[in-house]
């Protein structure tokens, strides 16, 4: 059905795919709307100091020849470093799915360009473009599956506002889950004050049982303890060995998962952490209360007003630090002024760059 309609909604999930990104609404009645919108973002680059025509002839070469991106053509930005215009070619994403890959295929064969507004993940940079972040209240206009038009109601700022009414629930599991090879004794699946627990049959059964059930419930919410680390990789490897697909967790249909089992050590402010491989469900929230700074320490109101701040989708910033959202609310409003946001892989050619165009301006 193809007919406009006009409706207020809260914002709840979004991703790329393809060349769109895909958005979940929730309405005031209770409808789950999951709805897509073109999506081609953009990244520059500059070109080097010194063989500047040779470069840009071979760049432009390899952009023509590459799936997923297209040459624009010329451009001028705020020079981050300097404040000054800053002529750039400007590059455009076609296919948000290959968008990572391209990028570093482009730079291992071009690493003497300058690379911009390539630190920011698509549903990040769409936040940025549209003006929208999760859980603001918007005036949305849909055409079948289309979002046609938004208007967003809230502010990011606003200390008062209503949030979307969640179906929330938690899920637990005991056996040896550990491992590329796990085996399930019994799970549990608690909403509304009551239990069901699965704790006879084989793991095939326990699953198609547990979809079976989260297809009723639909929940938005999956709240788990260990869920990155242990629980999560250790259902969908069950799955994938008994073939139960879909497996349920995402609303998102046909989502192929590459299991992580292994996480990340790492060294902020003199102390060594660990931080277990993410999990997000696509379409649902699975946050995991071992995994989420924010959660500990402020509790789900706190992470959503996190997520509201800085317009990194709920699931992401859970699992980041307070620096992320600082620096997320930083690139938000440099990207809005027309800043160059250099990326971190060419930080090194960027400042020189810099600093030869502060050493023009000095008359040096």
């Amino acid at each position: 059905m193809n007919t406009p309609r006009n409706l207020q909604a809260w914002l709840f999930d979004l991703y790329p795919q393809r060349d769109h990104m895909v958005l979940w609404f929730m309405t005031p009645e209770g409808e789950r709307l999951r709805l897509i919108d073109p999506f081609a973002p953009s990244f520059f680059v500059s070109a080097p100091l010194e063989g500047a025509n040779r470069s840009w002839q071979r760049l432009r070469k390899a952009v023509d020849a590459t799936g997923g991106l297209e040459l624009l053509g010329p451009a001028r930005r705020l020079d981050f470093w300097t404040g000054r215009p800053r002529e750039v070619e400007e590059i455009r994403v076609t296919d948000l799915d290959r968008y990572g890959s391209n990028l570093r295929a482009l730079f291992r064969r071009f690493p003497e360009f300058v690379y911009f507004d390539c630190d920011i993940a698509p549903e990040i940079h769409y936040g940025y473009e549209r003006g929208i972040f999760p859980t603001a209240r918007c005036t949305i206009q849909t055409r079948g599956d289309r979002l046609t038009g938004c208007i967003v109601q809230d502010d990011p700022l606003d200390t008062k506002y209503a949030l979307p009414p969640l179906r929330i629930v938690e899920l637990k599991a005991e056996g040896a889950l550990a491992g590329r090879r796990p085996r399930l004794r019994s799970l549990t699946l608690t909403f509304e004050g009551r239990s069901i627990v699965w704790e006879e049959g084989s793991a095939a059964e326990m699953l198609a049982s547990l979809r079976d059930c989260l297809g009723e419930v639909d929940p938005d919410l999956i709240w788990t303890t260990g869920g990155d680390s242990v629980l999560m990789p250790a259902l969908f490897a069950l799955a994938e060995h008994c073939k139960i697909r879909p497996l349920g967790l995402d609303r998102e249909p046909d989502i192929e998962r590459r299991l992580v089992f292994d996480g990340r050590s790492y060294i902020s402010y003199g102390r060594v952490l660990y931080q277990a491989p993410d999990y997000p469900l696509f379409g649902r929230w699975h946050i995991d209360r071992n995994n989420s700074f924010w959660v500990g320490e402020t509790g789900l109101e706190g992470l959503l007003e996190v997520a509201r701040m800085s317009k990194i989708p709920v699931q992401r910033a859970a699992r980041r630090s307070i620096g992320t959202g600082i620096s997320s609310i930083q690139l938000d409003y440099a990207y809005r002024a027309r800043y160059l946001i250099p990326w971190k892989k060419s930080r090194p050619e960027a400042w020189k760059t810099a600093a030869t165009l502060l050493k023009a301006d000095r008359g040096g």
